[in-house]
């Protein structure tokens, strides 16, 4: 016997297909018509008509329009006289490529007797543009750049209006003069990224923990130069660790590790199972300092005891010490609120099921041992705190006890960061200028306008910079609180300058300096 019942139909199936598909581009470019002098008279100067050359095309990264002169029947850059064969020196030569002539100049300068040169503009409405000479059909690495852009026009379509002006002398044979100008456009490209610039530079990847990443080692200057995608970020790997950190090249030009630096000091690295760190792995005898190449640390990495504290740290100014606080991140800026504003040291707070330290004032995440619970995930990682010794990677900094703010070409050229790159530097210079000196005032600027009373703009995307605290004695203080990032600039026996900030406030400059024998945290940027 069966009983009666309901047959639940409730059960979906679902799969995905990916959708894509290609719209063709096209690039051309049109002429309006020939370019004709028709009034020139002896001793004087005459414009063409303005022709219109336009581009059309629907790339999305733009084009570059440029001109050359002459082919293969006319293989100069002269207009030379219809009459007198190819042979024949009766011309009207091509000003220099950088002429850079008004109207006036041109038509009036005796210099520019039996000269003619070409100008543009955008409107058409006037003669107006600068007169200069166009490089010869062959030679297209200099060939002269009249309208580029790196999107897409309006519509699709840009038209640049092209004229010559030529100026004869009193004697000038009579005739017609002629020669070829031609144009010539290419569709941008995409621009580079990190990944992008590495990978044009011959860089190859090496696989780590079941990824494949660039090595921070590979990164150079023309690497950086070359990224042209502003804000762009990069997971690389340390070589002497296997390591892995984000980067990322910033507004202000430079390419910097957007995650604190956590190598452990006096244990063997992978590059040359030692303890020694060398100038092939590490930021050794890369700077004016040439003859320092290797560093062995007087004193190893402390790992943090069960009491939140690290036995064997001292109060010494001179003598490196590091310290590891464990695999920690910090909950940082959430997009709305800076997060936490608490003074207690994690280190000494058991986490919950999560891996969360809870803000006890707001109930948010504090610190975890889960990147995922934290904003920013990875790049929040508390990473290892160093004395000013340790950073600069010596075993004796006695000798630094002048200020080098305003030369810093006296700071230790030295550092724990990886080969290829370096600490930032504090100096005097103007944080407004392009390559500045002030390194973190010139970042506080570009990302958060400057400010001295919020820290919003550094702790958030793509900065991500944490407020780990420091540590002083054996003890961790103010995490959660502060922000402390070593530069390599002096300012005395005691001191050096680093970046010091918490929610409300905000020093990246020679105001503010700490003990050398603090504990703080480190970014590198790039050489």
């Amino acid at each position: 016997m069966f009983s009666s019942g309901v047959f639940a139909n409730d059960l979906t199936y679902q799969t995905s297909v990916p959708v894509e598909f290609t719209f063709n581009d096209y690039l051309n470019v049109t002429v309006s018509g020939d370019l004709v002098i028709s009034d020139l008279a002896p001793g004087a100067f005459a414009d063409s008509n303005h022709i219109a050359v336009t581009v059309n095309t629907n790339n999305a990264y733009g084009y570059t329009l440029s001109a050359t002169v002459g082919d293969t029947n006319n293989a100069s850059r002269d207009l030379r006289h219809s009459g007198y064969g190819n042979g024949n020196t009766e011309v009207f030569s091509n000003l220099d490529l950088d002429a850079n002539l008004t109207r006036e100049t041109f038509s009036t300068g005796s210099a520019y007797d039996n000269k003619w040169g070409f100008s543009t503009d955008k409107s058409g409405s006037t003669y107006s543009g600068k007169y200069n000479g166009l490089p010869l059909y062959s030679d297209t690495v200099n060939s002269v750049v009249l309208d580029d852009s790196n999107y897409m026009p309006a519509n699709g379509t840009s038209t640049t209006n092209f004229w010559i002006g030529a100026k004869a002398s009193s004697d000038k044979v009579a005739g017609t003069y002629t020669n070829v100008v031609n144009f010539m456009v290419v569709g941008g490209e995409a621009p580079m990224g990190l990944a992008e610039s590495y990978a044009a530079a011959g860089k190859t990847k090496i696989s780590v923990n079941g990824g494949s990443y660039y090595k921070m080692q590979d990164m150079n200057s023309s690497i950086c130069a070359n990224t042209e995608v502003e804000d762009s970020t990069l997971q690389v790997v340390d070589t002497r660790d296997n390591k892995i950190y984000w980067i990322a090249k910033l507004k202000d030009g430079n390419c910097w590790m957007t995650q604190n630096l956590d190598l452990d000091l006096g244990v063997n690295t992978l590059t040359h199972n030692s303890t020694t760190l060398y100038h092939d792995d590490t930021d050794l005898g890369w700077g004016s300092d040439t003859e320092t190449t290797s560093w062995t640390p007087a004193n190893a990495t402390i790992t943090v005891n069960a009491s939140g504290t690290f036995t064997g740290w001292t109060n010494d100014y001179n003598v490196p010490y590091s310290a590891d606080p464990g695999d920690w991140y910090y909950a940082g800026y959430d997009g709305t609120n800076l997060l936490p504003s608490s003074t207690t040291n994690y280190l000494t707070i058991a986490p919950d099921a999560n891996g969360d330290i809870i803000n006890s004032s707001n109930s948010n995440v504090y610190f975890s041992t889960d990147p995922s619970r934290v904003n920013g995930g990875t790049h929040q990682h508390v990473g290892n705190y160093y004395n000013w010794s340790a950073a600069v990677a010596s075993n004796d900094t006695s000798g630094y006890g002048t200020s080098t703010y305003s030369n810093i070409a006296n700071n230790p050229q030295n550092s724990i960061c990886p080969a290829g790159w370096r600490l930032p530097t504090i100096s005097n210079a103007s944080n407004t200028i392009e390559g500045s000196t002030n390194e973190f005032s010139r970042i506080n600027r570009l990302y958060n306008n400057a400010s001295t009373s919020t820290s919003a703009g550094l702790e958030k995307s793509p900065l991500f910079f944490a407020r780990g605290g420091y540590i002083y004695g054996s003890s961790l203080y103010n995490s959660g609180y502060y922000g402390n990032y070593w530069s390599s600039t002096v300012n005395s026996s005691s001191y050096a300058y680093y970046l010091y900030f918490y929610a409300t406030y905000v020093n990246p400059t020679y105001y503010y300096y700490g003990y050398r024998r603090y504990g703080s945290s480190v970014r590198c940027l790039a050489r």
